[in-house]
C-alpha cells in the first residue's frame, strides 16, 4: 500500500469521518454501560441501606432477648415467692386445725397440705393445750408468765 497524499478537504473529512466512525464503534455501548452502572450504584445504595436496617433489627432482636430472658427470671423468681407464701399459708392453716400456736407453724414440714396436717397432728402431741395462743410474751409486770406458761404446756413423759 503506497501512501497517497490528501489533495483535497472532501477526502480529509471521508478518512476523519472513516477513522471517527470506527472510534465511535468501539465505545457503542458507553451509553448502556453508563445506564448499568448507575443503576448498579442506585442498587448498591438501597442494599447498604437495607444492610443497616437489617442490623438495626438484629440489635432491637438482641435487646428484645435479653429483656425477654430478664423477664422470665422475675416470672421465675415471682413464681417461687408465691410458692413460699402458699406453704406458709398452709403451714398456718395446719397449725391453726391443729391447735398449734401461730409461732410454731414454720416448725411443721411437708410438701403438700395433706403432709403438713399430719406433721401438724404430730407436733401437737407435744403440747397440752387445746386452743392457740396468741401472743408467748406475758403481760403486766411478769413478763416472763408467757414462757411459764408454755414450758408448763409441755406433757411430761
Amino acid at each position: 500500500m503506497a501512501f497517497e497524499p490528501i489533495e483535497t478537504q472532501e477526502a480529509l473529512d471521508k478518512i476523519i469521518g472513516d477513522r471517527l466512525a470506527r472510534e465511535k464503534t468501539k465505545y457503542a455501548d458507553y451509553d448502556d454501560l453508563k445506564s448499568k452502572a448507575g443503576l448498579y450504584d442506585a442498587l448498591k445504595e438501597e442494599s447498604d441501606k437495607y444492610k443497616t436496617d437489617l442490623d438495626a433489627y438484629k440489635s432491637k432482636e438482641s435487646d428484645w432477648a435479653e429483656k425477654e430472658k430478664k423477664y422470665t427470671a422475675d416470672i421465675t423468681a415471682k413464681d417461687n415467692e408465691i410458692e413460699k407464701y402458699k406453704k406458709s399459708e398452709a403451714r398456718i392453716k395446719a397449725a391453726r386445725e391443729a391447735g398449734l400456736p401461730f409461732e410454731l407453724a414454720d416448725r411443721i414440714t411437708g410438701d403438700t397440705a395433706e403432709d403438713m396436717a399430719k406433721d401438724a397432728v404430730n407436733l401437737k402431741k407435744y403440747f397440752n393445750q387445746s386452743t392457740p395462743a396468741a401472743n408467748f410474751e406475758g403481760s403486766g409486770e411478769d413478763k416472763d408468765a408467757g414462757y411459764r406458761k408454755l414450758v408448763a404446756s409441755f406433757k411430761q413423759d
